[in-house]
């Protein structure tokens, strides 16, 4: 019996534009209308979650930051963190500070905080054009980000690291995971590297709040699109890829539906649930 679902966000339930369809909420709606948990699992800080998805009131939790941080919503309560320990932080800046052409981002209690000119020109940094309105809103520019990094270096929950060229991209991915000890290192877009402690991932996170719900993970439903949902799609008892996702994620399903723009999750809710 599925007791619990999992939903990306972004190339998952949501569409390109970062709109819901309308099929999609009836959905949802339905399936929490079984008594089933709903969970969104994002890479996203708590603070810049879309209000689209905040606001929906059959979703009773949030997974952020890729497993960092997990949260109750209605009322909002921090459940669950973890922090990159100092030294991986100081040893994270020491080796990519000399890459040229990347700018870095930051997470804290939920807030994101990244390079000013990446704020003021993601484009430049390989960001999408529905994505440039988001950088801007939920980003605090710092003009010293490598410094502002350092000095709350205790605080963080994840850190990411823009990278506009693959190739650079994947030399430093293989660098931190076999440089840098106890971290986690996941991407869910192509100019992304996504960094938290070694205690957090979609799938841990997902585990510990089933085991305070008292559910199986047997039981969980999860959807997904990217390298960072990869984990948490073999460790649930369904894995549902969507049709526009990465190969990582594609190889870990266990069933594929349609794209985000194509409502995969809502013609795969309606043969599950």
């Amino acid at each position: 019996m599925n007791k619990l679902l999992a939903l990306d966000l972004d190339g998952t339930m949501l569409r390109s534009d970062k709109t819901i369809s309308e099929v999609t909420k009836k959905q949802i709606k339905r399936i929490k209308d079984m008594g089933v948990i709903i969970v969104a699992a994002s890479g996203r800080g708590f603070h810049t979650l879309p209000d689209n998805v905040v606001c929906m009131t059959q979703i009773t939790y949030a997974i952020t930051l890729n497993g960092a941080a997990t949260y109750k919503l209605h009322p909002k309560i921090l459940m669950d963190h973890s922090r990159l320990k100092p030294a991986a932080v100081d040893q994270i800046i020491d080796m990519t500070i000399r890459e040229r052409g990347i700018c870095f981002e930051g997470f804290m209690d939920g807030y994101g905080y990244a390079n000013m000119e990446y704020v003021r020109e993601p484009n430049r940094y390989g960001a999408s054009r529905l994505s440039l309105e988001y950088i801007r809103r939920t980003r605090e520019p710092v003009e010293d980000m490598p410094a502002f990094i350092r000095k709350f270096k205790d605080r963080f929950n994840s850190l990411a690291l823009v990278v506009p060229d693959p190739e650079q991209r994947d030399r430093i991915i293989h660098k931190l995971r076999t440089q840098v000890p106890a971290i986690y290192v996941t991407t869910s877009s192509a100019n992304l590297i996504e960094i938290s402690s070694v205690f957090s991932g979609k799938d841990r996170a997902l585990r510990n709040l089933c085991e305070q719900l008292d559910v199986d993970m047997q039981d969980v439903v999860a959807f997904g699109d990217a390298d960072n949902d990869a984990q948490m799609l073999r460790a649930v008892g369904t894995g549902v890829a969507m049709g526009n996702a990465g190969r990582a994620c594609l190889e870990a399903a266990d069933m594929v539906t349609e794209s985000n723009d194509e409502d995969g999750v809502a013609h795969a809710l309606a043969k599950l649930f």
